[in-house]
């Protein structure tokens, strides 16, 4: 988010979705259903961060992914109307890092509440451009 003397934007995944007034912006549709819900592709996140990473650099991240192939009945089950709520639970990570070629696996440990949070290392290889 920017402001400038009560102007605001909202960007997600790089794109501005939203701008005008306070008011206008809690209103706005898309940044409605960005917070509330509805499909979000996580793919142009991952993509972005690439693209703005230096070759060579790396990129950590903290969040709730599942692993390829972990079953998470409970996870999976409240993921409908968690993302209704705030966000989804069953986002598998290594599908989202398949769609952006440019970064690879660096680290990937468990990091809070028994592994339903892992800590991730990404990294750009030094020859990569965008």
């Amino acid at each position: 988010m920017f402001s400038l003397d009560q102007h605001l934007g909202h960007f997600i995944a790089g794109r501005l979705i939203a701008s005008g007034s306070p008011v206008q912006v809690q209103r706005d549709p898309e940044v409605i259903e960005a917070y509330l819900g509805g499909e979000i592709d996580e793919s142009p996140t991952a993509a972005e961060a690439a693209r703005v990473v230096k070759p060579g650099g790396s990129i950590l991240m903290f969040d709730k992914f599942l692993r390829r192939g972990q079953l998470a009945p409970l996870r999976r089950a409240m993921s409908p109307l968690s993302s209704r709520l705030a966000t989804r639970l069953d986002v598998v990570f290594e599908d989202v890092l398949e769609n952006v070629p440019q970064l690879s696996l660096l680290a990937d440990e468990p990091a809070l509440a028994r592994g339903w949070f892992r800590l991730i290392e990404l990294g750009k290889e030094s020859g990569s451009a965008l």
